[in-house]
Formats: C-alpha cells, structure tokens, sequence
C-alpha cells in the first residue's frame, strides 16, 4: 500500500489524529503540522518527530507532495477550508461539525462531487469494538427489531474550557455541547438505528456563561419506529457515557467511559439461553479492526487504495447535521419536528440566532 502523505491543520485535537496515523505508519506519513500558534505547531512536532511546521494552511494548499489535508481547525473555519483543500486538488479529513448549516454541507457534497477528490467527516466513535459488535449483531440478524435506546453524555465541562475564544459562541463554534460534544452520541445512535423521524427537544444554559446551550434533553422517533431518549449535560461531576439499546432478542449495553465508551467491552444479554448462544457464536466470528480513531483512518486508506465508499461520507455527516437543525428548531418552537428537513426550511441555511 503506498503511504497517504498528510497535513495535519490544527494542533489541538490534530495531536490525537497524529498519534493514530503514527500507529498506522503502513499507510500514513505526517509530513507537516499547522497551526496559527507557531510555539503549538512546533510543540505537535517535536512529539511527534514531525520534521516540518507551518502556520499559514495556504502553504499546505500549495503543497503537491501532500496528499491529504486533516482539518482540526475551530468549527467556523471547517466549510471555507475543505471548499480551499478540495481547490487545491487534496483529499479532505474534517473534523466535525463539518459545516455551520445543510446549506452549507449541500455545497460541500457538490463540491466533492466535482472534484477528483474525497471528504471523509470524522465520527470516530462509530468504530469502536463495542459499538461494531452491535452492527455486527444486526447485520447477521440476530437482535431483530429495535424498541428503544437511551443515550447518555454526562460531561464536565468548567469556565477554563470556554476561555478558549472560539468556544460556547454561536458564531465560531456553530453550536453548543450538541454540536461539539454529544454529536458522537447521536452519530453513533444513527449508525445502529438509521434515520430519524421525528424529533421534540429541549435545551438550555444552566451550566456555565456561555451563548450556546449546554444541556439537553431530546426524544426521537426513528423510521423504523423505535423510539430514543438522548441526553447532554456540561453539569456532571462524575464523567459517563452511556448507550443502552433494547431490541427484540437482546439488549446491548456500552461500558461507562466518558470518551471510548463505544470501545470494548459492552454486554449483550439474550432475550434467551438459546439467543444467548447464538450471540456468542455470531460474535466468534466478528471480523476485529482496528479501532476508534486508528480504525476509522485505518478504513479511509483502504477506501482509497480500492476505490471504495469512505468509512463515513458527507452525505452521513449531512445528516447529522439535520439531526442537529431539528433539535434546534424544536427547542426553540416547542413543536415536534419532522424529518427529512428540505431547502425551504427556516433553519436550512442555518440554526443560530441572527
């Protein structure tokens, strides 16, 4: 497999996706890191043994020796920057939100498509072990038909992290815990249930200071007619993740780690001794990748290399986003709201306040 060459812009979180690709070095080779904080991007590097820092992103634009751009820059800059690095005839891997709008994640779907390149947005929490198990499960038919699932963020989050300017505004985070935070959670409620329905939530400040909201509570009816209960708060002095799903023949539940919660191990209990057999040999057979954010990247590689769908696609994180525009428009209307959400929506070019 030849090695993807990659610009890393942003040394926050990119840190976290330099040490993945630094344990798959069969298929990545990090070649620069960018940041506008020289001191960050030098700091990334000399960790990471990064032999090159830049702190202009047009410079990596201008590289023809990279091949991938990896966008861990501040939410606001995600849309503009993948439009530039697709210009510049680079692939792109976004850090979510991938875009402040549907609007804006339409263009982005259309620019992609006329390029000779590919987006892949990051979700790495649908790849872990615990959560696959679960697909794994569905897919050989043995859970059938899902009831409810409930999922939980309890999170901490102190004034220190709003400090960050960009952070708890509307117009350069796009968004509050729902948007930056908890958007793991309902991606990975959507990989294993599918698409929405209808969605009633509430959301509100009580936390810290900040414009955006901070907690959440949301209920969903899927199309397939089972029901979520999905919650957020900023406010927990104990950290968990929790995701608990009740199906026909089995309920799986996630370990109670704030942040790899959909990592091993979960628990599946049959409904039966009988299921609970089947389960464990179905399982016997789940095909272990590499996980979270080292499976995720592990998968976009080898999409490349066959020419294959991405491990996760603009138009998934589109609809998260939609996920996402319905909450807030439900909140802030006290109705129900149905999905699909199309182009003549209120919100469809964008849910933040004007």
């Amino acid at each position: 497999m030849e090695k993807l060459n990659v610009g890393v812009v942003g040394a926050g979180i990119g840190k976290s996706h330099i040490e993945a690709m630094k344990n798959l070095p069969a298929q990545f080779d990090v070649r620069v890191v960018c940041d506008l904080d020289k001191a960050r991007a030098q700091s990334a590097a000399d960790e990471f043994q990064i032999a090159r820092i830049a702190t202009d992103i047009n410079e990596l634009y201008r590289d023809d020796e990279l091949d991938v751009l990896d966008i861990c820059t501040p939410s606001f800059l995600h849309y503009q920057q993948t439009l530039d690095a697709l210009a510049a005839n680079k692939h792109v891997i976004l850090e979510k939100p991938i875009a402040g709008s549907l609007k804006q994640a339409d263009e982005l779907i259309a620019a992609e498509r006329a390029s000779s390149k590919r987006v892949m947005p990051i979700f790495q929490y649908r790849f872990g072990r615990g959560l696959q198990k679960l697909k794994f499960l569905r897919e050989q038919n043995i859970a059938g038909r899902a009831y409810l699932a409930t999922s939980e963020t309890s999170w901490r989050r102190r004034p220190a992290y709003y400090a960050v300017p960009w952070r708890g505004k509307w117009q350069t985070e796009l968004g509050g815990a729902l948007v930056t935070l908890a958007i793991h959670a309902q991606d990975a409620v959507q990989f294993i249930l599918g698409e929405a329905k209808t969605i009633a939530a509430h959301t509100a400040t009580l936390v810290n200071p900040i414009e955006t909201e901070d907690s959440a509570a949301i209920s969903i009816q899927m199309q397939d007619g089972s029901l979520v209960s999905f919650s957020v708060t900023t406010g927990s002095s104990v950290e968990i993740s929790r995701q608990r799903f009740c199906f026909e023949h089995l309920v799986a539940e996630s370990n109670l780690l704030p942040y790899t919660f959909t990592d091993d191990e979960w628990t599946f209990h049959g409904d039966t001794p009988e299921i609970d057999a089947q389960i464990s040999e179905t399982l016997a057979q789940f095909p272990s990748l590499p996980q979270s954010r080292e499976g995720q990247f592990y998968r976009f590689a080898c999409a490349l290399q066959d020419n294959t769908e991405l491990p996760v696609t603009l138009a998934q994180a589109r609809s998260s986003l939609e996920w996402l525009t319905a909450i807030y428009f439900s909140a802030q209307t006290k109705t129900f709201v149905d999905l699909p959400i199309r182009n003549d929506h209120p919100m469809y070019q964008g849910w933040q306040p004007k």
